[in-house]
């Protein structure tokens, strides 16, 4: 279980993540950005797009859970809605097995200093 004190935590539908990273980096002191994406195609795209518009990104190839050590990732078809819930969708075509970590602790080693955004729900 995570127990990070939160001041301020906003959910964004996924569509809205690249719109919500542009913001974040738009403002007159820009936030800084840590992405936590288990999927290696969608990671390995985000951190290169990121680096591509000069967005600062802190990507990290993890999941985010209640327990650090693997998760199991269900992959569907596409990519973009892969989940670490078992029923999310009835056409997953294979698993995958990353790394998962709780938010409290990465943030015991990255001290996190503003508020936080969930990208996807």
């Amino acid at each position: 279980m995570c127990r990070l004190p939160c001041a301020l935590c906003r959910t964004a539908r996924p569509k809205r993540t690249r719109e919500s990273l542009l913001g974040a980096s738009a403002l007159r002191r820009p936030l800084k950005v840590v992405a936590f994406e288990p999927n290696p195609r969608n990671s390995d795209t985000l951190c290169s797009n990121s680096m591509f518009n000069g967005l600062r990104v802190r990507c990290v190839h993890s999941a985010l859970s209640d327990t650090d050590g693997q998760a199991l990732l269900y992959v569907p078809p596409s990519d973009m809605s892969a989940s670490l819930e078992p029923g999310f969708n009835a056409n997953v075509v294979h698993t995958m097995q990353p790394s998962a970590q709780r938010l409290d602790i990465y943030a015991s080693e990255y001290p996190i200093d503003g508020p936080l955004v969930k990208g996807d729900h």
